[in-house]
């Protein structure tokens, strides 16, 4: 908690406050992915434990969004944001598509898949209390064509990103932000619609799995 909430803090330079955001957002940012491994080994092994256990675990669809959350948040906030935050190359690439990729990873990792873990856990509680059919089905293709779609949307974004980056060494920032530098680039950004698509549809998916389980849930055979 104490890394993740300083480590917003290689934002708030550019956002008028004092020099030393950069150095403690840098600092704070960069050891994000430790505290985000060390949950994700966590949730390995309390994986592991139920599997073994022999234990009839009614709750593995908002643990499957839960380990979600751990991992994309590593890959979002952590590695992504470590490629990002240290303040040379944020100082450049501040504002430009190399920020996209881990802003959207780092959003859905860090609070979109624990908000729908917790809706997923309300609506699992609900079921089990008033004897509900539950399939899980639906919930696992909503999760991995998400999931699929913002780690495909963080390729083309990051190559757009470095092209950007490097413009603003070589010709200044103000250049690197127009739409003549970045459209060389244009076939990287069509190629956003499979990953955009799928994240959509993921979406789509999951609001439709939720409301049906929560709202229209048929009550389980005897």
């Amino acid at each position: 908690m104490m890394s993740g909430t300083l480590g917003v803090g290689h934002h708030y330079f550019w956002q008028g406050l004092d020099e030393y955001w950069i150095a403690i957002g840098g600092i704070f940012s960069a050891l994000e992915p430790l505290p985000l491994a060390l949950m994700i080994v966590e949730a390995m092994k309390n994986q592991r434990e139920q599997a073994h256990g022999g234990a009839d675990f009614k709750f593995g669809t908002p643990f499957m969004w839960i380990a979600g959350s751990a991992v994309l948040n590593w890959i979002g906030a952590g590695f992504l944001g470590m490629v990002i935050n240290t303040p040379t190359i944020s100082y450049y690439s501040h504002g430009t598509y190399l920020i996209m990729p881990h802003g959207h990873v780092a959003l859905l990792g860090a609070f979109g898949y624990i908000s729908l873990a917790f809706i997923y856990l309300a609506s699992r509680a609900n079921a089990l209390a008033n004897g509900y059919e539950w399939n899980e089905k639906l919930s696992q293709y909503g999760f991995w064509i998400l999931t699929i779609g913002v780690l495909l949307f963080a390729v083309p974004t990051i190559i757009i990103g470095f092209e950007q980056a490097k413009l603003a060494t070589d010709v200044g920032y103000f250049f690197a932000r127009t739409r003549e530098a970045v459209q060389p680039l244009e076939g990287w950004m069509w190629a956003r619609i499979l990953p955009d698509g799928l994240m959509v549809l993921g979406g789509v998916i999951i609001l439709y799995d939720l409301t049906v389980k929560t709202f229209f849930a048929k009550k389980e055979q005897a």
